[in-house]
């Protein structure tokens, strides 16, 4: 019940119900951006024992609206997911649109280390500093860490990626996986 497996594969019933079993009222539910800007969440996964990692990526309008989804897996990958994911949306975003943008992450270190690049020294150094320069092609953006349960789309966006083994991106559209998620984050916003 609920227990992932050696491939990161779970009963996606399980996931649903506790992912929203947590989000106890509207107000503590996903923030669409204000008028004239996009929110980028991101989110990563890793799986030690087989070095696979995967992102989600999902980019929403002031009015909810989905603008773009992504999915990728990466085989024989490192530990640095989060700011791969960070990266991967920043570019979708400056390919994409021309908006200003909130970037919305649920790892707190990565949100850290993108405010203060200079005092990064990990591994993801040379990531970060790639995902700063996909910053800079945007008009303006804003880095946010996020509780998980307000980033709930682009994490099973980054489970989907890495049970399928596969990579995808989706302008205007969503696959099915998150459908309930995207109508709840709208319907949070819309009261």
């Amino acid at each position: 019940r609920g227990v992932v497996d050696e491939k990161g594969k779970c009963p996606v019933g399980d996931i649903r119900v506790r992912s929203i079993a947590k989000l106890p009222n509207a107000d503590e539910r996903w923030k669409s951006p204000k008028e004239g800007w996009i929110k980028i969440n991101v989110d990563g996964a890793y799986m030690e024992s087989s070095r696979e990692a995967s992102i989600g990526v999902v980019i929403r309008d002031s009015s909810g609206s989905v603008l773009l989804t992504a999915w990728k897996f990466i085989s024989d990958a490192g530990s640095a997911e989060e700011v791969l994911a960070c990266k991967e949306g920043l570019t979708l975003a400056a390919e994409w649109t021309a908006s200003p943008s909130i970037l919305e992450s649920d790892c707190a270190n990565i949100i850290k280390y993108l405010h203060h690049s200079e005092r990064q020294r990990s591994a993801s150094a040379f990531t970060i500093q790639e995902a700063l320069e996909e910053a800079r092609k945007l008009s303006s953006v804003v880095f946010l860490h996020t509780g998980r349960e307000f980033n709930l789309v682009a994490h099973t966006l980054a489970q989907l990626a890495r049970r399928l083994s596969h990579s995808a991106v989706w302008c205007n559209r969503f696959p099915f996986c998150v459908e309930q998620l995207v109508a709840r984050d709208v319907n949070s916003h819309a009261s």
